[in-house]
């Protein structure tokens, strides 16, 4: 969504959830982008972490999928009408592993990020959810490195520089409190 301001307005960056692309976030972001009146990027991302995308090892937060939100960032800046000192990022659950790898890899790139019932450790979240065991498993190619790269947790020095709140139920059954 592109602001309707002659002047530079801020961009609002949405990440999609664990299960689905960057088109689930619409609903939730575009509204408020309208509202007031900010530019909204919703950055595919390698898509899903699931069985079910066949390049999923590119996905859940690999070097790529990290590479392609800064270049998806990058070029909306370069080309549209966007105040490069207001971008804020927001991710929920797969979205806010991905906010929390982010804040890892750049977070001079963002005045605020929120992350939203986050996945800050990819194998512990892996043996308390069977369910999305598979998958984790599968986008990491069955490797504990590479979980371990993939986890937010690997970054916490650097994370801490970000100005960052993380958000997150004591109920949630898909995510527990304790990865926040």
């Amino acid at each position: 969504y592109k602001s309707n301001s002659t002047e530079k307005r801020p961009l609002l960056v949405g990440l999609h959830t664990w299960s689905y692309n960057r088109f689930n976030q619409i609903d939730n972001m575009l509204p408020f982008a309208e509202k007031y009146d900010f530019n909204l990027l919703l950055p595919e991302f390698r898509g899903n972490n699931t069985i079910g995308n066949k390049n999923c090892t590119y996905a859940c937060g690999s070097e790529y999928a990290k590479q392609d939100i800064k270049d998806a960032i990058d070029y909306v800046i370069a080309n549209e009408n966007v105040d490069k000192d207001n971008v804020f990022l927001l991710g929920l659950s797969g979205g806010g592993h991905m906010a929390l790898l982010m804040a890892g890899m750049c977070p001079e790139y963002f005045k605020a990020i929120g992350a939203y019932v986050p996945i800050t450790d990819l194998s512990k979240w892996a043996e308390y959810n069977q369910t999305y065991r598979p998958h984790v498993l599968a986008c990491c190619s069955d490797s504990i490195e590479e979980m371990q790269k993939r986890s937010p947790i690997s970054y916490i020095d650097t994370i801490a520089k970000a100005n960052l709140k993380i958000f997150h139920g004591k109920r949630d059954g898909v995510v527990p409190v304790t990865q926040s």
